[in-house]
């Protein structure tokens, strides 16, 4: 997958260059996208509430992971295991992790 990258560690990466990421869970939004974000499509496949939010887990085969995502509980309807969903990050949000030491 290809996307711009807001935030790196060291020295800026090169056009081209893959890189491991960090995601942040409360960086990520199950709601409206905004027009620069990347975009995933999911499944939620848990929920659990906990008292002002929901806690999803949300696979996303595209990148062959889950995330856990939260979303305050009065915001929106809960989400039902098996629904399809879109997750979005903002660029900025992305940090790279830095390689090991060769």
């Amino acid at each position: 997958m290809t996307c711009r990258i807001g935030h790196a560690l060291g020295k800026p990466l090169a056009a081209g260059a893959t890189a491991e990421l960090a995601v942040r869970p409360e960086k990520l939004r199950l709601d409206a996208a905004r027009p620069d974000d990347i975009r995933f499509a999911g499944q939620v496949s848990a929920r659990v509430f906990r008292g002002s939010q929901h806690a999803y887990r949300i696979d996303v085969p595209m990148l062959g992971q889950t995330f856990g995502v939260y979303q305050q509980a009065a915001s929106a309807n809960a989400l039902e295991p098996g629904e399809n969903v879109t997750l979005s990050i903002s660029p900025d949000d992305l940090v790279v992790l830095e390689g090991e030491p060769q």
